[in-house]
């Protein structure tokens, strides 16, 4: 997540050496002189839904704000938060004179009234400027509630053929759960991990230089199981690379793989203790780690070490993809946990 004490446009200028995404660059580069015209037909194919998609660390929300400054009457130069007091739920939202960004993961429980009065709101305070359009932000959009989703293309669509022009910039980590409807209305731009050089160019002095001295031993060495290639995967956060000694905090930044491996020793435990692995599950939750990559992780593991026999593999897909949509739902998830943490020490005991 990118720095809250950071302006706007700090933000976009933020590493010289990083170049926006071409796709991106192309929409921006053409009739600039039509910029914030909203009867320009060039412009307002432009100003369409988005989807911004990649992995962790890709800078999808630093070209998120380079779009928006192009529609911005002020280059995004106005900046300021929005409080929010509806359905006894209190918050800001981050706004500016052409954008209203939302964290998906604020909308865990009430989420249709809760994104009904939020969407109100937003729309009023459009309605109510000089332009009549805007922008709403969906940041963690691969968080979102299921119940959400099936009503978000209801919104998207809510203002078509009125006056206001309101659009939707999605950024999500993947793509594959969302909606053809919506995915057929929107303009889509994938984007990849940083590479070295732009890596390079944010990382604090010592991590420059332990850069140097991995690269030189892997010059040196066949050593593959720790390359630094795989100590880059790793990392989910830019800020990292300028703020964390890397060579001294691998485990930290791997902090769900020790929650896993202590969770799969637990289960092939012969005396398990369901209370510790109750609270194992809870500081999963607590520590808000991504439940996907953390039970990928686990099954992974048990079927790479045998823990699970071949023929259980499809049983245990099957349950797996049953677990993740219930568990998507988020609706009692310590509840779907424990369900299939039961589920999952029943089929390692029939393996023994």
């Amino acid at each position: 997540m990118t720095s809250l004490k950071k302006s706007y446009c700090e933000i976009i200028n933020d590493n010289s050496h990083y170049s926006f995404n071409k796709e991106l660059l192309s929409i921006l580069n053409t009739n600039v002189n039509n910029v914030n015209d909203v009867n320009d037909v060039n412009d307002l194919n432009k100003f369409t839904n988005y989807i911004f998609y990649g992995p962790p660390c890709s800078y999808k929300y630093k070209n998120v704000l380079k779009l928006l400054q192009y529609f911005s009457p002020s280059g995004l130069k106005y900046e300021k938060k929005l409080y929010i007091s509806v359905s006894k739920t209190d918050f800001y939202i981050k706004i500016s004179d052409i954008h209203y960004e939302i964290d998906i993961e604020n909308f865990i429980y009430n989420s249709k009234n809760l994104w009904n009065d939020i969407y109100n709101i937003i729309y009023n305070s459009i309605a109510s400027s000089d332009i009549k359009k805007g922008y709403i932000v969906l940041r963690n959009f691969d968080k979102i509630n299921c119940d959400l989703l099936d009503l978000l293309y209801n919104y998207m669509q809510k203002e078509l053929f009125s006056t206001i022009v309101i659009r939707f910039i999605i950024i999500t980590e993947c793509i594959s759960f969302i909606p053809d409807k919506i995915i057929n209305i929107s303009k889509i731009l994938y984007f990849s991990k940083l590479n070295k050089k732009n890596i390079y160019a944010i990382s604090n002095s010592a991590n420059k230089q332990f850069f140097k001295s991995k690269l030189a031993e892997e010059k040196t060495t066949n050593n593959i199981s720790n390359t630094l290639e795989t100590i880059i995967h790793k990392v989910n956060n830019p800020n990292i690379y300028s703020i964390l000694d890397i060579s001294s905090n691998i485990d930290y930044i791997e902090h769900h793989k020790s929650i896993c491996e202590t969770y799969i020793t637990m289960l092939v435990t012969k005396n398990y203790d369901i209370k510790n692995i109750r609270t194992l599950l809870y500081d999963i939750l607590i520590y808000n780690l991504n439940i996907q990559e953390c039970f990928y992780y686990i099954i992974h593991h048990l079927i790479v070490r045998k823990i699970i026999k071949n023929n259980s593999i499809s049983d245990l897909i099957i349950n797996s993809l049953i677990f993740f949509k219930n568990y998507n739902n988020n609706y009692r998830p310590i509840f779907h946990l424990e369900s299939f943490t039961l589920y999952l020490i029943e089929l390692i005991n029939e393996n023994k």
